[in-house]
């Protein structure tokens, strides 16, 4: 099958003003690359990977961008983490939805068939089914290795899961995705998001010994100033634990610290998001 990453190499070397002599240079030949990027002939990886080392360009990058030039959808993105979704959002899901039906109904395929029940989870139009559940816990703990498509099947659907079993597969992902963490920031935010929400959650559960393993394994992870609402976050949990361990004074000092700079920064929405979770935690002790 023919690809169009010739035409979108043609775009990016003409970009950068790299001829095709230097493009091509110890490569491929000069006519085979004029073929390549006319979209009339095929390339193995590895040449391709040394033509974009040609004209700086990394792989991640350059399917990217090939994605966006022809329109496709990306089949990692994941657009959201807000617990909401607004009317045209939802328009999109459905119609991904109905195309990943369509094309598992085609070829059966488990990618498909995964990505179908992603975004029927996504629009909170339909819930999955304890058995479309099973399937996906089923799934992802028969994964040796975790890349991409794992790890964003899960922060899709970990909030369907019991707690034990967010714990196990959250404990899977660290040993198995591990290999993964610095393949971008991406990959990054990911692991945060995913261990900042299990924390929280082994927290409203009152699971000490859980909520202090994702919260140390957190803290091991965002460690620059990037990751400033992150670490805001895992300082409210901080307090959660505190409060746990019977250090009442502490955990309510570290959480009117965090509702403190959510009013410095004007920001009710998360002030008002993070009382609500305190309530949350504080109604599980009734």
């Amino acid at each position: 099958m023919i690809t169009t990453f010739g035409t979108t190499y043609k775009r990016l070397r003409e970009a950068k003003n790299i001829t095709m002599q230097k493009a091509a240079n110890q490569i491929v030949s000069k006519s085979f690359l004029s073929r390549f990027e006319r979209n009339l002939t095929n390339i193995s990886f590895a040449k391709l990977y040394a033509l974009l080392l040609n004209i700086n360009v990394s792989v991640a990058e350059f399917i990217f961008i090939d994605n966006v030039y022809h329109h496709r959808h990306q089949a990692f993105y994941f657009d959201d983490t807000k617990d909401y979704l607004d009317q045209i959002t939802k328009l999109t899901h459905q119609q991904l939805i109905n195309d990943y039906f369509k094309k598992w109904q085609e070829n059966q395929s488990t990618y498909n068939y995964f990505n179908y029940l992603k975004q029927k989870h996504l629009t909170r139009t339909e819930h999955l089914t304890p058995t479309e559940i099973h399937e996906v816990s089923n799934f992802l703990f028969n994964i040796e290795t975790w890349t991409h498509y794992e790890i964003r099947l899960y922060m899709s659907t970990m909030d369907v899961f019991p707690a034990p079993t967010v714990y196990a597969l959250t404990k899977q992902l660290l040993h198995n995705g591990e290999i993964t963490l610095n393949v971008d920031w991406n990959h990054q935010a990911d692991f945060t998001y995913i261990l900042l929400k299990s924390a929280l959650l082994a927290s409203y559960q009152h699971d000490l010994e859980d909520a202090v393993y994702f919260s140390d394994q957190v803290a091991q992870t965002i460690d620059n100033e990037q990751y400033l609402y992150e670490k805001t976050e895992l300082h409210f949990i901080h307090g959660l634990i505190y409060l746990q361990k019977n250090k009442t004074a502490l955990g309510n000092q570290t959480i009117n610290e965090v509702f403190s700079i959510f009013k410095q920064l004007d920001s009710p929405n998360l002030l008002r998001l993070y009382q609500q979770r305190l309530k949350k935690f504080q109604a599980w002790q009734h």
